[in-house]
């Protein structure tokens, strides 16, 4: 984890940079006692729930989070019942 900025647009920003340094892999940003980013070779099924903005950057353009992502997501988190 790489800490990202302040602001969520300065973490935007360092998200695409960082996505244009490394081709090929994905970035995600998680807030915890700040903003972080991570760099991957797949995304995670908890990346939708994990991410701040619902979004990652791939060959640093930003994508949103498809509903397919979102529903694999809610599937793979156990109900506590």
């Amino acid at each position: 984890m790489i800490e990202a900025g302040k602001t969520i647009d300065q973490a935007r920003k360092f998200a695409a940079d960082l996505s244009k340094e490394n081709p090929g892999q994905y970035v995600t940003l998680s807030a915890c006692f700040g903003i972080f980013a991570t760099v991957s070779k797949k995304l995670h099924v908890h990346s939708p729930t994990d991410s701040v903005g619902d979004s990652y950057w791939l060959n640093g353009q930003e994508k949103k989070f498809t509903d397919s992502q979102a529903a694999a997501d809610y599937r793979a988190t156990p109900d506590l019942f």
